[in-house]
């Protein structure tokens, strides 16, 4: 039993340690959309994920949770750091845009499609592996569709660091801040 038990605390460790791969790839074509996800664990265990759908009926208005305050600050300034733990391994994405009856906004909606995603794929992932992107113009009809893949890389360790770090701030800084409201600090001398 001890055997088994330092086992799986050691297979967890490492899996802590060693960063995760996403791999995904998106198809998306006027109503249509296809994904597909698997995740790798220490290099040779591939997961295949497969997207639900939610099928769920909305509940009345009145009966949302509503985050808290605090819980959103943490989580804003653990996004702020996402380039220290999440990191693309490779992206290629293709595909046609077209506006039915104007070959000029096809030709201007192509061009900026090409010059912007790659400035704004670097600003909120950062890139170690190769990066190509190609979007055409389509003239002769209306049409969009995309497609998309590539490694998504997820070290935990740093993430887990992060998140830590972030909550020991805004605990000590709540502490600090209630101890001085309510006037809990002891007098020096």
């Amino acid at each position: 039993m001890g055997f088994f038990a330092i086992f799986i605390i050691a297979l967890t460790a490492a899996a802590i340690l060693i960063p995760i791969r996403l791999s995904f790839s998106v198809m998306l074509c006027g109503n249509a959309a296809r994904i597909r996800l698997s995740v790798s664990i220490f290099g040779f265990i591939r997961l295949k994920i497969r997207p639900m759908e939610s099928n769920k009926k909305h509940e009345a208005k009145g009966s949302e949770v509503k985050p808290d305050k605090d819980t959103i600050k943490i989580a804003l300034a653990v996004l702020r750091q996402r380039k220290r733990y999440l990191w693309l391994d490779g992206l290629t994405i293709r595909g046609n845009i077209g506006i039915d009856g104007d070959a000029a906004a096809t030709a201007l909606l192509c061009g900026a499609a090409n010059s912007l995603l790659p400035r704004i794929i670097r600003f909120l992932l950062a890139n170690k592996g190769s990066e190509s992107i190609y979007i055409a113009p389509e003239f002769r009809f209306g049409a969009a569709w995309v497609y998309m893949e590539g490694i998504i890389g997820l070290n935990l360790a740093k993430l887990i660091g992060i998140i830590g770090k972030e909550v020991t701030r805004y605990v000590a800084s709540r502490g600090k801040y209630n101890a001085e409201h309510y006037g809990t600090i002891k007098a020096n001398g």
